[in-house]
């Protein structure tokens, strides 16, 4: 079976969100194999088991461990404030 590897840039500003997202990526897509070389995320696995949107799947998952981060300060004042009634 042939082996494929998909890679995605990942622009600077994203780079701290990477281990978080390989995490989930790595159980959104368990047939593959996810790594980050310093400024790419690769997806290798069997040709069958990659998505054709395998650099978008990347991308959203980055963007939504960036909004998860962006928004824990938030989310915890209204919990906060919500036990404090």
């Amino acid at each position: 079976m042939e082996t494929v590897c998909v890679l995605y840039r990942v622009p600077q500003l994203f780079h701290a969100y990477v281990d978080a997202c390989l995490v989930r990526l790595g159980y959104l897509f368990p047939a593959l194999e996810f790594s980050f070389d310093g400024d790419s995320i690769s997806a290798t696995g069997q040709a069958k088991s990659v998505s054709a949107n395998i650099r978008e799947e990347i991308a959203h998952t980055l963007y939504r461990e960036k909004i998860y981060a962006d928004t824990l300060s938030i989310r915890a004042a209204v919990y906060a404030a919500m036990h404090r009634r």
